[in-house]
């Protein structure tokens, strides 16, 4: 409660500060400043013109001392005070004010030209008609020339826009006598003071003064406008939050009152909770000991001991030997740290048994900051332990198995390898699994089997047994045989393969193909050795009757009975050796085969 009134008090302390913070920035937007800005640079822009109208005054001869140039001089220079001590604290418009401060002092110096140039040139004036006359008595050929340069210097001194300097020029050119050369010289040099009057005059015109002040009176109001809006956001802020600080100070009030119910509701909230807990959790207290002081029915029903049994005593008679001292010293640093721990431990029934909780360890603080009581609250999951302990032995078994089968195991999913044996690593001459996991299985594969594989998983269907071509990491080609069926992996679809590698048996087929060849041909080689002494044999049986029944023809030319029947006899044996050849022929595809049926007897 204590701690709660200082929380507010700190709260409303804070709040007054930040409302006069609000406020000071919310006023920082000075009008009056504003006013005297635009004056003053108006000021100097009109201050500027006023000192060309009386420059040009002064040239001209309607005023006729330098009184109202020199006074308008001095108000430039006290204007120029004013702007820069009303904004020296202003730092983003000091560049502009720094310029028009280089303009202004730029200005002074034609000035001073101006008044030096003009008293020369108003001298040279003066003496002039005195001048025009002696030459005019001395040197009576130049009159007209004198003359006329006469009239182009007061042309100049009366009209100025209507002055003709090359003409003027060509005039003085033409004067040559050395009696008239005074009055050459002093004309040039009215006139040079003339060329200088009027550069100071563009001097200072062209110094841009009033264009400095113009730039940093529009910088100023920019910058004032930037100040105005910023200060009617604070203004804005200023309401707001006061209007939140009134609506604390009444949910506060409020809150006051209703402190009381809301501490016994929160008292009831808690027996519930605490209720609730003890139904599904092992809860226990101990000091910042370890003994214990507090221990609920779930506790007695897990582990069997009372609650009588277990007040007093050090968590240290739940202790099994499945954990280090280590272990345990990790713990009780972490936490008298104030640190919160939590990880699975195996306790000792009263009986022998034991059980597995997934424990919650918390400290609990006092208002000074230290442990005093430590919080543990566990979760039976004996079950679940041995459960995962089956599990894993399932698949200790599962993957010596697949390592064990001569086939390569794969699972293939988006078109990569998710997992694979080590038959798998082996046949594809990878180093481990890591170096097939993730990658594409076209590197591994053809485009035919790849396109199958694909129609296979998006029509959810399995492969039979087929031949293909497979390839190694090194590129290696080589024959395989594989077949897939449709699975989910991790909640995806995906195919399992199982691949053969055939390279042996396929030469090994193709040198028994080799070998039958062979065989055959050697058979065949016999068989025509056979068939050519059969024939040589019937051949050799034919030509000895033809031979030996020609000779007794030859003996019977004068008994033509007995020469008929050797003649015939001959014919006979040469029609053997035609049908014999016929046959030669059909044996070697030669001749024609005619088909008629034989009875077999």
């Amino acid at each position: 409660m204590i701690k709660e009134n200082w929380r507010s008090l700190v709260i409303i302390v804070t709040s007054v500060l930040l409302l006069i913070f609000l406020y000071a920035q919310s006023t920082k937007a000075d009008l009056a400043q504003l006013y005297q800005v635009e004056a003053l640079t108006h000021d100097v822009m009109a201050q500027e013109s006023i000192l060309a109208g009386e420059m040009g005054q002064l040239l001209h001869g309607r005023l006729n001392h330098y009184d109202s140039l020199s006074q308008d001089t001095l108000h430039l220079l006290n204007l120029q005070q004013r702007l820069n001590e009303t904004l020296q604290s202003v730092a983003h418009l000091r560049p502009y004010l720094e310029t028009l401060n280089q303009r202004i002092d730029v200005q002074l110096e034609p000035i001073e030209t101006f008044k030096t140039k003009l008293a020369l040139y108003r001298n040279s004036t003066r003496y002039l008609p005195t001048l025009i006359r002696q030459t005019l008595a001395s040197s009576a050929q130049n009159i007209e020339l004198v003359s006329k340069v006469r009239y182009a210097v007061y042309t100049l001194l009366s009209q100025p826009a209507e002055f003709d300097s090359a003409a003027f020029k060509h005039y003085l050119a033409g004067i040559k006598e050395p009696s008239a050369m005074p009055l050459v010289h002093h004309v040039q040099g009215l006139f040079k003071n003339y060329d200088f009057i009027i550069s100071a005059m563009s001097e200072f015109m062209g110094s841009g003064a009033g264009e400095a002040a113009k730039t940093l009176a529009n910088e100023y109001q920019v910058w004032f406008q930037a100040k105005q809006k910023e200060a009617e956001f604070y203004e804005f802020l200023l309401i707001i939050f006061s209007a939140l600080l009134i609506v604390y100070i009444a949910v506060m009030l409020w809150h006051l009152k209703k402190s009381a119910q809301t501490l016994r509701e929160t008292n009831r909230f808690l027996h519930y909770l605490q209720k609730s807990l003890d139904e599904h959790a092992i809860v226990t207290i101990t000091d910042k000991s370890g003994d214990i002081v507090y221990a609920n029915n779930k506790f007695s029903q897990i582990s069997g001991y009372s609650q009588e049994e277990v007040l007093g005593r050090n968590h240290r008679m739940l202790k099994s030997s499945e954990h280090s001292k280590a272990f345990f010293d990790k713990l009780w640093l972490q936490i008298s740290k104030g640190e919160t721990w939590r990880g699975v431990i195996k306790n000792i029934k009263k009986d022998g048994g034991y059980y597995w909780v997934n424990s919650t360890i918390l400290p609990f603080l006092n208002e000074k900051g230290e442990i005093w009581q430590y919080v543990s609250v566990r979760t039976d999951v004996t079950k679940q332990i041995a459960t995962e302990k089956k599990l894993k032995e399932s698949r200790s078994r599962y993957k010596a198995l697949t390592n064990m089968i001569p086939y390569a195991l794969a699972v293939i999913q988006d078109n990569q390898w998710v997992y694979a044996n080590n038959t798998a690593v082996k046949m594809f001459a990878a180093s481990s699994v890591k170096d097939l996991l993730h990658q594409p299985i076209q590197t591994y594969i053809g485009d035919e089997e790849l396109l199958q594989l694909q129609q296979a998983v998006e029509q959810k269907i399995s492969l039979p047994m087929q031949e293909c071509k497979l390839q190694t990491m090194q590129g290696k080609t080589f024959d395989a045989e594989f077949q897939a069926a449709y699975m989910m992996w991790e909640g995806k679809p995906a195919l399992l393969l199982a691949m053969y590698d055939i390279s042996v048996r396929k030469q090994e087929e193709a040198e028994r193909e080799e070998y039958q060849t062979q065989l055959e041909h050697t058979q065949r080689l016999e068989s025509l050795g056979v068939l050519a002494g059969g024939i040589a044999h019937d051949l050799n049986n034919i030509l000895t009757a033809i031979m030996g029944n020609t000779a007794l023809a030859t003996t019977h030319i004068e008994q033509p009975e007995l020469l008929v029947q050797d003649l015939d006899k001959v014919s006979k044996a040469s029609m053997r050796a035609a049908e014999l050849c016929e046959q030669m022929l059909m044996y070697s595809g030669g001749g024609v085969f005619e088909k008629k049926p034989v009875l077999l007897t």
